[in-house]
């Protein structure tokens, strides 16, 4: 993966490291442009599969979700005449750094399920390891003047950019001053004044970008009020959207104070030079915020505000800021929220949350379920409002939801997300699961967002019970032939890649039929629950037993030698030698118990569990060997 620029031992490590741990075939990285570095297990002995890892990899740029925030799954798609039993699956992580997207990783398998929380959380471990390996590199592509370039390169390219303040050694000459300007500093100004303390005289207050350059021609253009300003509050620059916010010209602007441009409640702030600070946190430098800004018709505008803090070499330490009005009814300039008429109540009825909001987040339309299924109050609309965010909505794992992963945060920043799974912790108290996508709109003309949610808590449960009947006996629950057989194939791919033998344990009760008959088949039933009982309770958790008729049971188990098998035979003899009490008598059981143990280097699952039943079948002693 040439342009990611990593350790080729490093890049093999990683993606062994994300292989093994879900279990796969295979693992990859892909970066943007579609170039791959993938690796494949050696029981991958199909010529091809290195090709269609490839393939795979690439196709999952082009997927939705590929940009997004959250692992996702995707798979080949293959010809219809084909079999899907080989079919490539995968799931993958996007990568990111800062505000850069880096690529995928992804781990590759012919059968991939939802990952356990700790197949989850490592993968996700992994990519952050891979992303801070790809991080210095992506960060010395940046910056706007090359390292090598001379003290005149750089004047000239200042001189180009800022014509107007480049002359003179790089220090504009101050214009004529405003009202106000003279003398000590003023009181607060009044409506109509924005001047409101002196210029130093060594220090540039004119325009960095004049209005007829080019640079200010596209600046005037911006969607947002531009403004840049001294550490000590003055400012020196301000483009022609923060004049049609405000409705002051522009060169009543310059020169004067953030203080007397924003405003807080009915009162003016005010400040000196001695408090730069505070001009950092009227400019939102700190975080993301909102302002009010004072217009000419002595309302305040809201807006919010985002900003940075730079070192000019014309004008030393400054602040830039962009400001966007929102959406508040009444004031000079900005738009009204668009009323909901006759249509809420409508919304209202509707089980499925939904909510719009407009480019600059602010919330058109919503419903109560849309409120509620956030954890919100759900009587009052939160119409002409930012989007909330609430600690209540949490992603799929439990974790809670940063704002930048709320889908109609997304939504906002042109990504598309498709039945992405929530969970939000309701009235109830219970938590509920839901499913949520959401897409860019236009709204007003701008690039606004909708998201619908459903509360899916009672279908997924429905088809948690159905999966859990499909792979669990419905007498005793442990594990059937379908789970055994897959829990085989999962731990022999894992034995081939990692190492390490395994035994299958088969026991079969003696006399089961005679305890129907004297006692009846309930007292049956309970004697084949009570069994699984003792069975689990002495084994590891990483054990499975599985019952494969009717009183037949089957228990896979890891081992690192014979010694170790006998023991576990030593211990479940011991656990079924305790009398049984059911159907209101007292029986004892015995049953004849054997194992076979599994090369994982030759072994395949059906291959095993014919040999299990053949031993079954065939009513074998304590021991068959293999």
């Amino acid at each position: 993966m040439p342009p990611m620029s990593i350790d080729d031992e490093q890049l093999l490590e990683t993606l062994q490291l994300a292989r093994d741990l879900c279990i796969g075939i295979g693992a990859f990285a892909v970066t943007p442009s579609g170039e791959v570095g993938s690796v494949q297990s050696p029981v991958a002995t199909t010529p091809d599969i290195t090709g269609r890892i490839e393939a795979l990899a690439q196709a999952c740029l082009s997927h939705p979700d590929a940009r997004g925030v959250e692992p996702f799954w995707n798979a080949e798609v293959l010809p219809s005449s084909e079999s899907g039993y080989d079919t490539l699956a995968c799931v993958a992580v996007p990568l990111h750094t800062g505000g850069q997207w880096l690529g995928l990783l992804g781990v590759v398998d012919t059968w991939l399920p939802e990952l356990d929380h700790e197949q989850r959380v490592g993968l996700l471990d992994i990519a952050h390891g891979l992303e801070a390996q790809m991080a210095p590199v992506q960060a010395d592509t940046r910056g706007s003047v090359p390292p090598a370039a001379t003290e005149g390169q750089e004047a000239a390219a200042l001189e180009t950019l800022f014509p107007e303040a480049a002359g003179g050694g790089g220090t504009a000459e101050p214009p004529p001053p405003g009202p106000g300007e003279q003398g000590t500093p003023q009181s607060p100004p009044a409506a109509g004044q924005l001047h409101s303390h002196a210029a130093s005289a060594d220090a540039p207050v004119g325009p960095l970008v004049a209005p007829d350059s080019f640079l200010g021609e596209v600046a005037d253009n911006l969607p947002d009020g531009l403004v840049v300003a001294r550490e000590d509050g003055t400012i020196i620059f301000a483009n022609g959207m923060l004049a049609d916010i405000s409705g002051w010209a522009q060169d009543e602007i310059l020169g004067g104070e953030v203080s007397a441009l924003l405003a807080a409640d009915d009162q003016p702030l005010s400040f000196g030079a001695s408090r730069p600070g505070e001009t950092a946190s009227l400019l939102g430098v700190d975080a993301p915020g909102r302002v009010r800004v004072r217009s000419t018709s002595g309302q305040q505008v809201d807006a919010d505000v985002r900003g940075n803090r730079f070192a000019s070499s014309v004008a030393g330490d400054c602040y830039v800021a962009l400001l966007r009005a929102t959406t508040h009814p009444g004031l000079p300039g900005v738009e009204e929220a668009p009323a909901a008429g006759d249509a809420t109540s409508f919304l209202d009825a509707l089980d499925e949350g939904v909510m719009a909001c407009d480019a600059d987040g602010t919330v058109v339309l919503d419903n109560r379920a849309a409120r509620m299924l956030q954890g919100l109050a759900s009587s009052a609309s939160l119409v002409g409002q930012r989007f909330p965010t609430t600690t209540a909505l949490r992603s799929a794992t439990g974790s809670p939801l940063p704002r930048t992963h709320h889908p109609l945060h997304r939504a906002l920043q042109g990504m598309v997300v498709r039945s992405e799974q929530l969970q939000v912790d309701g009235e109830d108290g219970r938590r509920h699961l839901l499913v949520t996508s959401s897409k860019p709109i236009e709204v007003a003309g701008r690039q606004g967002a909708l998201m619908l949610l459903r509360d899916m808590t009672v279908q997924l449960e429905d088809e948690a019970w159905l999966m859990h009947t499909a792979l669990h006996d419905p007498l005793t629950g442990l594990a059937n032939r379908h789970l055994l057989i897959d829990y085989l194939r999962r731990t022999i791919v894992r034995f081939r890649t990692r190492g390490g033998p395994m035994a299958v344990i088969y026991l079969d009760l003696d006399d089961f039929g005679a305890i129907n008959e004297e006692h009846g088949h309930d007292a049956g039933d309970e004697l084949l629950v009570a069994v699984g009982r003792r069975l689990q309770a002495g084994l590891r958790l990483n054990d499975i037993v599985a019952r494969l008729g009717a009183d037949e049971f089957v228990i896979a188990h890891a081992t690192p030698d014979d010694t170790d098998v006998d023991l576990v035979v030593s211990r479940i003899r011991e656990s079924l030698s305790a009398p049984f009490q059911v159907g209101g008598h007292m029986v004892t059981v015995t049953a004849r118990i054997g194992w076979v143990s599994v090369d994982p280097r030759h072994e395949e699952p059906s291959d095993l569990m014919a040999r299990v039943d053949l031993a079954l079948g065939h009513g074998a002693g304590t021991r068959s060997g293999a």
